[in-house]
């Protein structure tokens, strides 16, 4: 079972997601924004496996948004790093 909560909050990622690649479309692949970008995309991964968590295969889709989540914060943790030293 889903619940609604967790379909909203997918569709504001959506949007967001969306306006970072078109807001920052060049400069998201450049090698400054790639542990960024590789962690937008893995959040918005973990927030679609919660959803899909509801209908089928709950245990494994469940350890796949945690782990999305968990890569994806140290996928931050490089990106702010390497900022840090600019």
């Amino acid at each position: 079972m889903y619940q609604e909560s967790e379909i909203i909050t997918l569709l504001l990622s959506l949007i967001v997601t969306f306006f970072f690649v078109f807001i920052l479309r060049k400069k998201l692949l450049s090698h400054k924004y790639l542990w960024f970008s590789i962690g937008i995309l893995l959040v918005l991964f973990s927030q679609i496996s919660t959803v899909i968590e509801g209908f089928c295969f709950n245990s494994f889709f469940n350890l796949m948004e945690h782990s999305g989540y968990v890569i994806a914060s140290i996928c931050f943790i490089f990106y702010f790093k390497n900022l840090s030293k600019l």
